[in-house]
């Protein structure tokens, strides 16, 4: 799954270039590698953000009766 969601996130971003890139008249290596840059500096500081932000709220409960109740029925 997590593979098909990779792929996925690829063509949408392929398929958004594909639609934006040809409105620029005179698109240059040196412009679309600053978007590039640009595109994953920001993608990396927001994915730090999130992890960061991650770490500080578990996901799961500290303390779930009922996960718990269900261990010991079925111990």
């Amino acid at each position: 799954l997590t593979k098909a969601a990779a792929w996925l996130l690829l063509m949408r971003i392929v398929d958004m270039g594909w639609t934006i890139i040809p409105s620029f008249q005179l698109l240059n290596s040196a412009l679309l590698a600053f978007c590039a840059v640009a595109a994953l500096g920001l993608g990396g500081i927001w994915l730090a953000l999130f992890v960061d932000q991650l770490k500080q709220a578990p996901l799961l409960p500290r303390y779930e009766y009922v996960m718990e109740r269900e261990a010991l029925d079925h111990a």
